[in-house]
């Protein structure tokens, strides 16, 4: 034994679809953990499975909190340091050029999914969503991703060839977050999150958006 605390994520098993094998989004969000080795990436120790197949759990390093968690605890009138601050974009950031590196797509960035040690060191969480993509970018794929108020606005506007802009996006929103202790943008709908990021940002134009119509 080696005393070392982990984190145990349950693999959730449909009873309707049990019988066609083990879950294809845990398949892949497994096999995207076990290809990304690096510091700012939440790592897999190993698979842990029950009697009967029944419950599979991934062995996860155990991190005490996430970004969101963070935040709460510390609440507005703490805000982080301008050092804080900095340490943790630029290991998101890293993280992110290195799944990006792998041609691969998290889709699901928010403050949920980063996780916070007690060092102060960040990982990535949650490949759930995760998907390939390859240069020129020419793959469609669903648009139907990212949490709504971390989401850009091609995805919001239907766009179904997209790349690592959109997880840049969502790390900006994360940023503005972590500044200001509030999700900067909080649609109750696309239409009115579309609305919230032109009053932010500003109506595309034909120089800032090409062929934007």
């Amino acid at each position: 034994a080696t005393d070392e605390i982990v984190a145990l994520k349950q693999i959730k098993f449909d009873p309707e679809m049990t019988k066609e094998g083990f879950p294809l989004a845990a398949l892949r969000e497994i096999s995207v953990l076990l290809s990304l080795q690096h510091d700012c990436i939440v790592s897999v120790k190993e698979m842990v499975v029950g009697t009967g197949f029944d419950k599979v759990f991934m062995v996860m390093e155990y991190m005490e909190m996430d970004l969101k968690d963070a935040m709460e605890k510390t609440g507005p009138d703490f805000p982080f340091t301008q050092g804080e601050l900095k340490g943790m974009l630029f290991q998101l950031l890293s993280g992110m050029q290195h799944v990006h590196s792998r041609f691969l797509l998290h889709r699901d960035i928010k403050t949920s999914n980063v996780l916070v040690h007690r060092s102060g060191r960040v990982a990535i969480c949650d490949f759930g969503l995760a998907r390939r993509y390859s240069l020129p970018l020419s793959k469609p794929l669903t648009q139907m991703v990212v949490t709504l108020w971390y989401r850009p606005p091609e995805l919001l506007f239907g766009e179904r060839v997209y790349g690592p802009a959109v997880d840049m996006w969502s790390i900006g929103c994360v940023m503005g977050e972590l500044i200001t202790k509030k999700a900067i943008m909080q649609g109750q709908g696309e239409l009115d999150q579309i609305d919230q990021v032109f009053a932010m940002v500003g109506t595309p134009t034909e120089e800032t958006w090409p062929d934007f119509e």
